[in-house]
């Protein structure tokens, strides 16, 4: 049986940086009103990943950080959706 602990753990480095990434998503929302969240969301994973490569960071560390970003604005645009 797994431990209840296992299933609840919530690290919050990953918790600061999901709110991070959904902020700089919303504030590319927010600069225009034709913006998609999946656009607003490719623009902000582009720029993480960018900046980690140029950081020198391995392709697999570039891959995380985007795919990252890309779970955060998916989340994102199921909320908004179900706002509407």
């Amino acid at each position: 049986m797994p431990h209840p602990l296992t299933e609840t753990l919530v690290f919050p480095r990953t918790t600061a940086r999901a709110a991070a990434i959904r902020r700089q998503i919303l504030a590319v929302l927010a600069e225009s009103d034709g913006m998609t969240v999946p656009a607003a969301t490719a623009q902000i994973a582009a720029g993480w990943s960018a900046r980690r490569r140029r950081g020198g960071e391995s392709p697999s560390s570039v891959q995380t950080a985007e795919a990252i970003v890309c779970q955060v604005g998916a989340d994102l645009d199921y909320e908004l959706a179900a706002q509407a």
